[in-house]
C-alpha cells in the first residue's frame, strides 16, 4: 500500500556573481555603494578584454583614463581601482555566490547608507540579472537617490531637569548638518551604548530617571531642510528596594554584594547597573 518516489536532481552549474552595476546613482560612487553589499560580492577577474554587455537601464558609464588623470587619480587607491575594475579585480576570501536572501538584505544595506548621507528618500526602482557568454552572473541597480537634506532647527519640549542648551551639547547635531535618523535616535539613546553612557537617555537615566522617554518629531519640512521637535518624557526618579541574587551555588552572596555598584536606596543608574554585570564577569566564577 506505498509507492517509491526518486527524485532527480541536476545541480547545473554553479553560477558566480560577475559584475554588479548602478544606475542612476549622481552622489554616490558605485564602488562605495557595492562596499555595502557584504553578502553580494562579485568575483575576481584579470582578462585583456572587458564586458560590453549592456543592461536593461542603458549603457554603463565607464570611467576614462582621461578623467582619471584629471581627478589625480594616481593618489587615490579607490579611483585606480575604479579605473582597472573592468580589466583586473582581486577579491580575497570571496565565493562571489549569488544568495537571493542575503541579496534582499544587501539592497536594504545600500538604502540604509544613502539614508545616512541624508538621501533620505533614496529608493531602488529596478534590479535585474541575467548571465554572461561565460555563464557568470550580472547584477545591474537602478537607483533614484532623491535630494539630500539636513538638519534644521531641533527645539526640546518636556525637560526640565536640564536645559535646551546642555542637553544640545549632549545631542552634538546642530543646524545644517547632514541629516542622519540613525545618528539622531543613537544620540537619543534608542540604542544603548556599550558603556551606558555618552546619550541624552544615558544622563538621565544615571540620575534616577528610569522611566525617561524622548521621541523626536518631524516639526517642519522645507527646501531640504527638516526641522524636528524632542518631547520629552522625564517620569519620576526611582530608587534601588531589593537586590536579590539567585543562582549561585559555589560563590557565597557577599563575594557578589561587595561587587555591585548597585546598592538599596540609592538612586537608579544604568551606568552602575552595566559596571555591576561587567565586574561580576570579571570575576570569571
Amino acid at each position: 500500500n506505498s509507492n517509491q518516489m526518486v527524485i532527480t536532481v541536476d545541480k547545473g552549474k554553479k553560477v558566480r556573481i560577475n559584475e554588479i552595476g548602478f544606475f542612476g546613482n549622481e552622489s554616490v560612487d558605485g564602488l562605495r555603494l557595492k562596499k555595502q553589499m557584504k553578502g553580494t560580492k562579485e568575483m575576481s577577474k584579470a582578462t585583456l578584454k572587458a564586458d560590453n554587455e549592456e543592461s536593461p537601464y542603458g549603457q554603463k558609464k565607464k570611467y576614462s583614463f582621461s578623467q582619471y588623470t584629471k581627478d589625480w587619480g594616481f593618489l587615490s587607491l579607490t579611483k585606480t581601482k575604479r579605473l582597472l575594475d573592468p580589466w583586473f579585480r582581486f577579491k580575497l576570501f570571496s565565493g562571489a555566490k549569488f544568495d537571493a536572501k542575503k541579496y534582499d538584505e544587501d539592497k536594504e544595506k545600500v538604502l540604509d547608507y544613502y539614508n545616512s548621507l541624508g538621501y533620505r528618500d533614496a529608493q531602488i526602482v529596478g534590479d535585474t540579472q541575467y548571465t554572461t557568454p561565460k555563464g557568470n552572473l550580472n547584477i545591474d541597480l537602478k537607483v533614484e537617490e532623491g535630494r539630500q537634506y539636513y538638519f534644521g532647527n531641533i527645539a526640546w519640549k518636556g525637560n526640565s531637569k536640564f536645559s535646551d542648551s546642555l542637553l544640545n551639547v549632549i545631542l552634538g547635531i546642530n543646524k545644517g548638518d547632514v541629516y542622519n535618523i540613525s545618528i539622531l535616535n543613537k544620540r537619543l539613546g534608542k540604542e544603548a551604548s556599550q558603556d551606558g553612557g555618552g546619550d541624552i537617555s544615558g544622563y538621565y537615566m544615571d540620575d534616577g530617571y528610569l522611566f525617561f522617554r524622548a521621541e523626536p518629531v518631524e516639526t517642519a519640512v522645507y527646501n531640504d531642510t527638516i526641522d524636528y521637535e524632542i518631547r520629552i518624557t522625564e517620569g519620576p526618579q526611582a530608587r534601588i528596594k531589593n537586590v536579590t541574587i539567585a543562582g549561585n551555588e559555589k560563590t557565597k552572596d557577599y563575594v557578589i554584594r561587595r561587587e555591585l555598584r548597585t546598592v538599596p536606596g540609592e538612586l537608579f543608574s544604568r551606568t552602575d547597573l552595566i559596571r555591576s554585570q561587567r565586574e561580576l564577569a570579571n570575576l570569571q566564577f
